[in-house]
């Protein structure tokens, strides 16, 4: 799946971009990832081996760490995207003056049975009406993940909730904005 996540990242229409890839696995997953990024030498892909332990949560702010742009996005390794994600997320962000940006629409296809569902979680209760896993926002407002291995990513968006509202932002007074990929 890695495979087709840095495929996807290498695809984007959007030119101004990085992908940090954050792993601790052993030398054969090292080498295995590294096979994967150079097959793309034009885009910025860099590999960064970490000693095992840390929980999904902690990777999360090791890989924001290391990434060089103000701006972040979250890119799953088991995640399938869009061509145009980057470049929705960012216009969508810039046009609203947003310093946190969200998507509400994903697709799911289970390839072994060949069956293709539409989750639309703009019609979940607020403020889990977007996808988590989907976030581009400014470094500067995004709170440390926390230290957990499953729902890292839920508990780091209500704490930008609670961040963001709390203080006198130079963005614009609603900070987020939420995008779908659907039209």
């Amino acid at each position: 799946m890695l495979a087709d996540a840095v495929a996807d990242f290498a695809g984007q229409d959007f030119a101004d971009r990085e992908l940090t890839i954050l792993h601790d696995g052993d030398d054969a997953a090292q080498a295995g990832i590294l096979a994967i990024a150079t097959r793309y030498p034009a885009c910025a892909i860099r590999v960064s081996r970490v000693p095992p332990g840390p929980c999904l949560g902690e990777l999360r702010n090791v890989a924001i760490a290391a990434a060089r742009g103000d701006w972040i996005c979250q890119w799953d390794d088991d995640d399938r995207y869009h061509p145009s994600r980057l470049t929705i997320q960012w216009n969508a962000a810039q046009a609203q003056g947003a310093a946190v940006c969200y998507l509400v629409d994903q697709l799911h296809w289970f390839r072994p049975d060949g069956v293709l569902f539409w989750d639309d979680w703009d019609r979940e209760a607020y403020p889990m009406n977007l996808i988590q896993g989907s976030i581009l926002a400014r470094r500067d407002v995004i709170p440390r993940y926390p230290n957990l291995a499953r729902g890292e990513d839920t508990l780091q968006t209500h704490a930008l909730l609670r961040a963001t509202r709390a203080t006198s932002s130079p963005f614009h007074p609603t900070l987020f904005e939420k995008v779908g990929v659907i039209r």
